[in-house]
């Protein structure tokens, strides 16, 4: 079961970061839900965690790494949807550039890297909010 506090910590930085209210207080969500498989994985899962710092073991056909992959995957898949909605709203102008209030860090890194002479790419983006 996923605790309160971890509910709390990731819909903080969900608002910080992103700018995205992950609503996980009420009832976990998908998102916190992944999460959770991502850094909390059973006994088994956490061996192959420590294990994959020195020799590559995600190859292995194991329900613990099929659970971690299915969970990173999806996480980047809807981190890459905001990212994606981010940019849109911006080049939209559906953002007030100037205005600082309620501002999140993925906003800042993409006007940020709009002045760069080679910007990040999106995956670049998600590698850096991940």
């Amino acid at each position: 079961m996923v605790s309160t506090y971890s509910s709390l910590t990731l819909d903080i930085i969900g608002i910080a970061a992103l700018g995205v209210n992950l609503e996980n207080l009420d009832i976990p969500t998908p998102f916190h839900e992944y999460y959770h498989q991502m850094f909390d994985p059973p006994p088994l899962g956490q061996a192959l965690l420590a294990l994959n710092a020195f020799i590559p073991v995600q190859w292995i056909p194991l329900q613990e790494n099929r659970q971690f992959k299915r969970a990173r995957d999806t996480i980047r898949k809807l981190l890459r949807g905001i990212i994606q909605q981010r940019i849109r709203d911006i080049t939209q102008g559906n953002m007030a550039v100037d205005d600082s209030k309620g501002r999140d860090l993925l906003t800042y890194m993409l006007e940020e890297t709009c002045t760069m002479d080679s910007p990040w790419t999106e995956d670049e983006l998600l590698g850096h909010v991940s």
